[in-house]
């Protein structure tokens, strides 16, 4: 059959629960704490993204696991001039790494501010992941 799917490409990111409710209602990757000018990092590997307890976080806080579907185009392009994380500080691009991934043929990546809108344009869905315990 042919796979309807592939279209799209799926990507996770554990966040709290109100970063995931901003994000689910306006369908948009959330901007970093203004000032920390950090990357957004997200995985295509949703097992790792489910295991990953952010060591930042109290274990009482409520965390929720959001897939963000991109147009695969769109996704491919963003990441044309993608660059692997180590040793790559200082520059301003979307970083590559493969921490904590259980498929060779995933990635996580971290979104820098500059390209956080046109992440969001490639967006085209944004869904809660069901909790699986």
């Amino acid at each position: 059959g042919q796979e309807v799917e592939s279209d799209t490409i799926s990507l996770y990111r554990k966040m709290n629960e109100f970063e995931g409710k901003t994000s689910l209602a306006e369908q948009q990757l959330q901007p970093s704490i203004k000032g920390s000018n950090s990357s957004k990092y997200l995985s295509e590997d949703s097992a790792k993204v489910n295991n990953f307890n952010n060591n930042g976080v109290s274990n009482d806080t409520n965390q929720v696991v959001l897939e963000f579907k991109l147009d695969k185009n769109a996704y491919d392009k963003l990441m044309s001039d993608a660059i692997d994380q180590a040793g790559s500080k200082g520059i301003d691009a979307i970083k590559i790494n493969k921490e904590g991934i259980t498929d060779p043929n995933l990635k996580n990546i971290g979104v820098p501010p500059s390209k956080l809108e046109e992440f969001n344009k490639a967006i085209k869905d944004v869904i809660q992941v069901p909790k699986n315990d």
